[in-house]
Parts: structure tokens; C-alpha cells; sequence
């Protein structure tokens, strides 16, 4: 674990009606700014959320303490003194996992507001999938479903939480990099520190390597949150994926009835829902299946901890490969590989728009005939 950052200390000076991650309720601030909390509590979001009467204000930990502040260990990155020189760029932590190892020209010209990417599908089956998991973990010890984790308590909600970091320095670069995303989950300990949890469904063996980068952004993110974040400061103590490998599938028969039952009982096929009426679950039946053509079918797998180590130092040596390619004055050259004779960029998106200039279709806004 690295050192404690002890501007974190007495960092979360809270008002009224906070709403913290997770479900929970967050007492008003004690004078002082001491946090009076009743139960197990998450970090609190700084915006409310629907119902909540009044904004909350949280000072930045960052003002008061900036000019003190040290790397936890040599070579990792740390807040940026107010004022510093060069720009700074916005990153997303899901693209150390997968933008910057497929494409750093596309890497860069995102970065530079140039050009995005198109989003590509994304099957919903995944996103079922993740807010299921959330949903089972919710309130849950680790112990009870996970032994090999580290003790404590999930908090994740269905809707993920936005965080983000001040803008942080890396050794040997005049640019600054601040951390932008979407936290999948939090665990809480007893000691209110909290591990850094991302649900995947994926292969186990290649889990490790390919998301540490993106739960290091997450980690600084929140252990140096900028005004816009919507948690509070909080120590990172581990690091992981719970991930789900399905591994097989399976139809039971038997479930018929008792599937048809259900849509019954919930007012007809077009009405059912996994929770009963009203709640806003989604359809037990397709709207043009009728109760016996579906029978209960089951996606089983296995769910495994990968724990991820933290290296903060690595995390920074990586940053810094990034802002060198930012800092250049153009981006880098696609990469180029043969195949059949042909010469083809490695980045299909890349020859897509190598392809369109080349049949001189850019700006034309219309296809040849």
C-alpha cells in the first residue's frame, strides 16, 4: 500500500442532506468539519441526487495543502501547484485499457479534441449482465460471497459515479493530465478506506495486465478528487476486478410453469416484470412471447477476484509515455502492416479514414455514383 496522503486528513467538510454512494445517509457536519455518520457509510456525492433539497459545497482538499504535498513514491504522479504552466489534458480511464494499446494516433487526436472515434455497439447483454452484478454485491461483505477478497462492505449503485481528479504532474513533463470516468464500485472497510473494484465479464487470464492502468486512474481519482468529482476524498487501499466467465449454458424445462405462472400472476405476458408490477424492472417475457414458448435458462460461470497490485510508480512511468506522445506537435504515424501484397493500417478506423481521402470522398457530403 503507498504511504498515506495525509492532506486527505480532515479534507471532507460536509453540508446538509449529503447523499452518499451506495444508499446511504450522511449525517450533517459536525463543527469542525468533522463527519458525523450513523452506520457504514460511503463517500458522499458532491451534487445531490433527485429529492435532495440543497447543493452541498466541498472544499477542495487540494487549496490548503498543495504546496506540502509530496508523491506517496518517487516518480508517481501528484497534484499539479495552482497556476502551473502547459495544458492540460482530460483522460478517461477506460481508454489506458483499450484506446492507447489499440491506436495512440486515435489516442491523440481524442486527447486534442480533434477527432472521436465513432462509439462502437456495445451489446446490451453486458450492460444486463454488470447491473445484475451490481445488484447482487450491493450491501453485501465480501466474505459472505468472495472470501478471497479483502474484508468489507460493497457500494456500487446502478447508475456509476462520476469522479475526477485536479490536474495531476508527472516527473519530467510541463503538461498536466486529469483523470475523468465512471467508478463501477467501491469496497469500504473498517477502517473507512476503500477498495477500487471494476466488474468485468471476461477471461480471467487476461484481466490483469490489460485493466491495472484504468484502476490506477480510478485510485488517483479518488485520493485526489477535483470539485467536479461526485465523491469525496477517500484513501485507496487495494485494487481488483470481480470478474464473471461464463462458461456454459442452460434450458430448464421444469421452469415452464413456473415462468407462466409468474407472467400471470403479474398481469399477462406484456405486464410481467422480474420484480412485479410498478417497479421498473425489465419484462419477464418479450412482448411477442407467449408463456409457453419460454421456458427458465441460465448463463452459468464462474466469479473470480483478480486483485490488482499498486504500483504507483509504474502508473507514473506510463503517464509519462502518454504526455510524450500528447506534447509532440502532430500525432503519431499510423501503424502500417502488409498482408496479401497490401499495405494496410493496423487501426481499421485509421484506414477507414485513409480510404475516404483516398476516394476522395472528405467533405464531398456525398457518395460517388
Amino acid at each position: 500500500m503507498p504511504a498515506v496522503r495525509g492532506w486527505l486528513d480532515g479534507a471532507a467538510a460536509v453540508g446538509a442532506a449529503a447523499t452518499p454512494w451506495g444508499g446511504r445517509r450522511l449525517a450533517a457536519a459536525a463543527a469542525g468539519g468533522a463527519l458525523a455518520t450513523g452506520g457504514s457509510t460511503g463517500p458522499p456525492r458532491h451534487r445531490p441526487s433527485a429529492g435532495t433539497a440543497a447543493a452541498v459545497t466541498v472544499p477542495s482538499p487540494l487549496a490548503a495543502a498543495v504546496a506540502s504535498y509530496s508523491p506517496a513514491v518517487a516518480g508517481a504522479p501528484y497534484p499539479a501547484a495552482p497556476g502551473s504552466s502547459g495544458r492540460a489534458f482530460r483522460l478517461a480511464p477506460s481508454d489506458f485499457a483499450f484506446l492507447w494499446d489499440s491506436c495512440a494516433r486515435c489516442f491523440y487526436l481524442k486527447a486534442h479534441g480533434m477527432l472521436y472515434r465513432p462509439r462502437a455497439p456495445f451489446p446490451s447483454v453486458f450492460g444486463t449482465i454488470d447491473l445484475e452484478m451490481k445488484r447482487y454485491f450491493r450491501g453485501r461483505l465480501t466474505g459472505e460471497v468472495l472470501p478471497a477478497m479483502p474484508p468489507g462492505e460493497f457500494l456500487c449503485e446502478d447508475e456509476d459515479a462520476w469522479v475526477e481528479s485536479v490536474p495531476l504532474s508527472v516527473p519530467g513533463h510541463s503538461s498536466t493530465v486529469y483523470i475523468r470516468g465512471k467508478l463501477d464500485c467501491l469496497v469500504r472497510d473498517e477502517n473507512d478506506e476503500y477498495g477500487v473494484i471494476d466488474f468485468k465479464t471476461s477471461s480471467v487470464s487476461k484481466s490483469l495486465a490489460t485493466y491495472s492502468r484504468q484502476l490506477h486512474a480510478y485510485a488517483f481519482a479518488l485520493e485526489c478528487p477535483s470539485d467536479a468529482s461526485e465523491l469525496l476524498p477517500g484513501r485507496v487501499s487495494h485494487m481488483g476486478l470481480v470478474v464473471y466467465e461464463p462458461t456454459s449454458f442452460a434450458c430448464d424445462n421444469e421452469g415452464v410453469a413456473a415462468v407462466a405462472a409468474a407472467a400471470t400472476k403479474a398481469g399477462g405476458v406484456n405486464g410481467a416484470t422480474n420484480g412485479g408490477a410498478g417497479d421498473g424492472a425489465a419484462p419477464l417475457l418479450p412482448a411477442y412471447a407467449l408463456p409457453g414458448d419460454t421456458v427458465a435458462a441460465d448463463l452459468r460461470g464462474r466469479a473470480v477476484w483478480v486483485p490488482i497490485p499498486r504500483d504507483d510508480t509504474a502508473f507514473g512511468a506510463f503517464l509519462g509515455e502518454v504526455l510524450s506522445v500528447l506534447e509532440a506537435p502532430e500525432p503519431p504515424a499510423p501503424v502500417a502492416s502488409s498482408w496479401g501484397g497490401k499495405t494496410r493500417l493496423a487501426c481499421g478506423y485509421c484506414q477507414y479514414l485513409e480510404d475516404v481521402r483516398a476516394g476522395g470522398l472528405a467533405h464531398s457530403g456525398k457518395l460517388p455514383d
